[in-house]
C-alpha cells in the first residue's frame, strides 16, 4: 500500500518538475525575446541620435528602424510557433528549439 502511495507521489512530483522545467524554458525564451527587443530599441535610439539632418541619413535610419520592427515581429511569430509545437507534442519548448538547432540566444 505504501509503495503505491510512494509511486503516486513520485509520479506527481515528476509531473510537477516537468511542468516547472517547461515554465522555466518558456520564461527563458520570453526573456531572450525581451532582451532582443531592448537591444533593437537601443540600436534604434542610437541610429536616431547619430542621424544628421540630411535626407539620406534620415532615410537610412528609418529603414533600419523598420527592419528592426519586422525582425521582432518575425521572431515573435517564430517563438509562438515553437511554443505551439511544444504544447502539441507535450514537450519543453527548449527541446523543440534544440531539435531545430536553436539555442535560447537565437
Amino acid at each position: 500500500m505504501t509503495n503505491s502511495i510512494d509511486a503516486e507521489k513520485k509520479a506527481a512530483l515528476e509531473t510537477r518538475i516537468r511542468s516547472l522545467e517547461t515554465t522555466v524554458a518558456e520564461l527563458e525564451i520570453e526573456l531572450s525575446a525581451l532582451v532582443s527587443r531592448l537591444e533593437c530599441i537601443v540600436m534604434s535610439l542610437k541610429l536616431q541620435l547619430t542621424a544628421t539632418s540630411s535626407p539620406d541619413a534620415k532615410t537610412t535610419v528609418d529603414n533600419h528602424i523598420n527592419l528592426l520592427h519586422q525582425y521582432n515581429e518575425i521572431r515573435d511569430i517564430g517563438m509562438m510557433l515553437l511554443s505551439q509545437v511544444a504544447d502539441n507534442e507535450r514537450i519543453r519548448q527548449a527541446d523543440v528549439m534544440e531539435r531545430f538547432g536553436m539555442t535560447k540566444d537565437d
